[in-house]
């Protein structure tokens, strides 16, 4: 599993978000050097930034039950920094312990987005 995990996390963080922005307004930032997408183009890889794993994968996932998630310190005990698969918060994930059963219902987070969390944690 951890070979199959550290395989293709990697190759999922190549795709990404198809626009810069979502309904709710919140802003992506993408990698540098690249534009808007056009037909018949790649998908872009969001930028690991904290602004973006939040907006991707603590807003819409975690704030419901985890309510002091809001800047990069609150979840400083649950990451290894440079250490994604010794990371409680990534393993979590993974693993699938997270989000619990009982918030399931309301969707779990992309591949993409797990992979823009591995990535986050891996640069820092």
């Amino acid at each position: 599993m951890k070979i199959l995990r550290s395989i293709l996390v990697p190759v999922l963080l190549l795709s990404g978000c198809y626009g810069q922005g979502t309904e709710d307004g919140a802003q992506f930032v993408r990698t540098s050097g690249q534009q808007a997408l056009g037909q018949g183009q790649e998908v872009d890889a969001l930028e690991p930034t904290f602004e973006n794993v939040k907006a991707k994968l603590i807003d819409p996932y975690c704030l419901r039950c985890h309510k002091t998630w809001v800047d990069e310190h609150s979840i400083r005990n649950f990451i290894v920094p440079g250490r994604a698969d010794e990371s409680s918060f990534y393993q979590s994930i993974v693993d699938q312990m997270m989000p619990p059963p009982r918030a399931r219902a309301r969707g779990v987070p992309s591949a993409d987005d797990v992979a823009l969390l591995k990535a986050y944690i891996d640069r820092m």
